[in-house]
This record gives C-alpha cells, sequence and structure tokens, in this order.
C-alpha cells in the first residue's frame, strides 16, 4: 500500500489496536499502532517479530497468514471451549456456584483451564472466548503487517470484519478484555490469582490499561467501524 498509518489514522484503526492492547502493552510495544511498532522502529523490530511469528505461529511468509487466520476465526479455542462447556453442564457444575463447581473438579493439570471456562461462560455464555480468539486474529494480522508478509491496506481489510464481529458480541471493553484473559488462562491453565503466574500478569496489564486517562480503551466502544482508509 501507498500509505502509512500516520496517513490515515482514525478511530477504526484504533479501536482494532485497542482490541488487541493487552498483548501490545505487555510485550513492551506502542498500543494505538498496527502491530505496535512504530514505522521508523519496524527495520530493527521486524527480525523478532519473524522469529514470534514462526516459532509461535508457523508463520513464515505471505502463504502461511490465510490458514492461521481461517483456524482462528472458524474454530480457535472456542472448540475446544465448547467442549468442556458441554461437558460440565452435562455434570450439571454449570448449576453450581463456582466454588461448588470447582470443588468437584479434579486438582489436576485441567483444573484452572475448568475455572477459567466456568467464569467465561457465566458471564458471556457460548461467546466466552470470542475475544480471546478474535483479538489474537487481529494480533496477528498486525504482526504480520510489520513482518511484512501483508501490506498495511491488506491488514486493514482483513482485520475490518474481524473488529465488527468482535465488537458485535460484547458490550464494552471490559467484555473484550475478560474474553481475552479468560482464553488466556484456558490456553495455559494457569492460575490467575497467583502472581508468579503470566495471567496474573495479564490481568494487571488490564487493568492498567484500564485505568489509562487517554489509553486504548478511551476510543469508544461503540465506534462505527468502517473502511476509512480506501
Amino acid at each position: 500500500s501507498q500509505f502509512s498509518q500516520d496517513d490515515v489514522n482514525s478511530d477504526t484503526i484504533r479501536w482494532m489496536c485497542s482490541a488487541y492492547s493487552i498483548y501490545t502493552y505487555y510485550n513492551d510495544k506502542e498500543p494505538g499502532i498496527v502491530g505496535g511498532i512504530k514505522e521508523e522502529d519496524q527495520d530493527m523490530s521486524q527480525p523478532a517479530i519473524r522469529i514470534a511469528l514462526s516459532q509461535g505461529w508457523g508463520i513464515d511468509g505471505r502463504k502461511d497468514v490465510e490458514p492461521v487466520l481461517t483456524d482462528l476465526l472458524e474454530s480457535g479455542h472456542r472448540a475446544e471451549y465448547r467442549k468442556v462447556v458441554d461437558k460440565m453442564n452435562k455434570e450439571g457444575l454449570l448449576e453450581l456456584s463456582e466454588d461448588e463447581a470447582m470443588a468437584n473438579i479434579p486438582q489436576d493439570e485441567d483444573y484452572y483451564q475448568y475455572q477459567a471456562a466456568y467464569e467465561a461462560y457465566e458471564k458471556y455464555g457460548e461467546k466466552g472466548l470470542n475475544g480471546w480468539d478474535y483479538s489474537r486474529a487481529l494480533q496477528v494480522l498486525g504482526d504480520c503487517y510489520q513482518a511484512e508478509y501483508i501490506n498495511l491496506e491488506e491488514c486493514l481489510e482483513l482485520s475490518l470484519p474481524i473488529a465488527q464481529a468482535l465488537q458485535a458480541d460484547y458490550g464494552s471493553w471490559e467484555g473484550v478484555a475478560e474474553s481475552y484473559l479468560y482464553g488466556y488462562q484456558f490456553w495455559t491453565k494457569e492460575d490467575k490469582d497467583s502472581a508468579v503466574t503470566e495471567t496474573n500478569n495479564r490481568w494487571e496489564v488490564y487493568q492498567e490499561l484500564a485505568a489509562m486517562k487517554n489509553g486504548p480503551y478511551s476510543v469508544p466502544y461503540d465506534t462505527v467501524l468502517e473502511d476509512t482508509w480506501s
């Protein structure tokens, strides 16, 4: 594309960046910038981004972007979440209080995954982990733009319908962020209340971002998300 973010910046673009701002801020990047890296720092940061995409997602070039994106949007961790929720529902655990339900869960490596599923379902039902998968899809597109596997226009065009779906699933930034955090705990199977876990650290990052006067969540949640760059 023949433009940079500075040329076309808008609330729509800032909204999309805000959706994955926990990831951005946690990794010492810049919220509000597509992929979290300023244009003048792109060349210096690009090798590390490409390594992260390769090791974390199996993305080594343009051809790998679409399959990863399709998997996130069509299944992601939502598929496993539905299985766990169905199992808990059949066992009657979702009718109990959280303390009662968790007392019936074996204290094994899946314990905190069940905790995340219970809390996500209690607050957001079937959409409990949509924010996790959709936010990561936006994050991956931002990283692929920074890696120069796709250009900025492609990144924005692919991001827009994902952001619109994400916005429709929740009523506030709190919903998006909590779904992301429940998803992270579901994936890592960590105790979110333990200060030594990455899950706990990300909850603290969210609280810090939410408290910022002009932080990423200051972008109005009900922003009309539309193509502002064509």
